[in-house]
């Protein structure tokens, strides 16, 4: 467990790895029990609300369902790999009380004797610095391949040095298809980027292969796709994705055509223009003798478009951007301002 202003246990319902927390040959705090033996710790004041105190104590009292037989129980509470002193407080010895006088996790486990199935049970409590700023967090986990990148609100409590938290992760659905050239057209080699809609930051990003073909682990939900091929002939697009897709479809999109010029007027050669509308690109259109260009570009009408130009070196231009709503089967006319002044900064 990596421990740094949060401490986090993250696990994986395809990953089956055991809990380093627990006793050799158990296989984690809970699981010992069999079909017909359930053994739970639970904590007064409730586990999710103990800060810490030097005067009010912490009871911990351990339920064992459906187990024959006269139960024993052996407690153990530790602090930062320190014993911790406890008091009994129930005649069978299934009830304990302690301090925790400091913040951080508390280790709090029971030897079962007496039963064949229950036999260990552990909890880790977390507790709170009463003073401390608490706040919300966006945690961001990026798995191996056994899981799709995912995120998840959390909240942590200022003033404890080592809180722990485990979050179990989605394991995701595995996703294959293919990307084409039209619905019914052959498959292409793409870049393709996969945003859930409900966190577009945690993406999953693959290539396609030359005959178009991917295969990912995505959450199953729908995703934001952008889709941008290798061939320069064939527009990018954004797409959308659920478990029930298998082709994305991409086409020559729209043709546009325009100029770049300088602030005398006179055509740029080498400048590369390209459109941008919700994240999505268009080809990059590089100008010709005369500043004559063109790209492909694939967007809803009416989108808000942005415009970018980097001119060649040589030119001592800046470069450009603008936003706006433009009609693409118009020819763009890209002016620098004939006030625009040019300085030597080569020293």
């Amino acid at each position: 467990m990596k421990r740094l202003a949060v401490a986090l246990a993250v696990s994986c319902a395809a990953c089956g790895a055991q809990d380093a927390g627990s006793p050799p040959g158990d296989a984690g705090p809970g699981a010992d029990a069999g079909p017909s033996c359930r053994a739970t710790i639970t904590f007064d004041p409730d586990a999710a609300e103990v800060y810490a105190s030097a005067t009010a104590p912490i009871r911990a009292r351990i339920v064992v369902l459906d187990a024959a037989g006269v139960l024993t129980y052996d407690w153990s509470v530790a602090h930062n790999s320190q014993a911790v002193p406890y008091t009994m407080e129930a005649a069978d010895n299934s009830q304990i009380g302690f301090l925790a006088p400091t913040t951080g996790a508390y280790d709090v486990s029971v030897q079962i004797g007496g039963s064949s199935q229950c036999t260990f049970e552990m909890e880790t409590l977390n507790v709170l610095d009463p003073n401390g700023v608490n706040g919300y967090y966006r945690l961001r986990a990026v798995p191996s391949s056994a899981a799709p990148p995912q995120e998840s609100v959390v909240l942590v409590h200022g003033g404890t040095p080592t809180y722990q938290r485990d979050i179990a992760l989605d394991p995701g659905l595995p996703a294959a298809g293919t990307v084409r050239n039209g619905a019914s057209g052959p498959g292409i080699a793409a870049y393709v980027k996969f945003a859930p809609v409900s966190a577009p930051l945690a993406y999953t990003e693959t290539f396609s292969s030359s005959s178009g073909a991917y295969s990912v682990r995505l959450l199953g939900q729908t995703h934001d796709v952008i889709v941008i091929p290798q061939s320069t002939t064939l527009a990018p697009k954004k797409l959308a994705w659920t478990p029930q897709t298998t082709n994305l479809v991409v086409g020559a999109g729209t043709l546009v055509s325009g100029t770049v010029r300088d602030p005398a007027g006179t055509g740029i050669t080498g400048a590369k223009v390209q459109l941008y509308a919700d994240g999505v690109p268009s080809t990059v259109g590089t100008s010709a003798a005369g500043g004559a260009f063109s790209l492909r570009a694939d967007f809803p009408a009416q989108a808000q478009i942005t415009v970018k130009v980097t001119p060649p070196n040589a030119s001592g231009l800046p470069r450009l951007e603008a936003i706006g709503s433009f009609d693409l089967g118009q020819a763009m006319q890209i002016n620098y301002a004939a006030a625009l002044q040019r300085c030597d900064v080569g020293g």
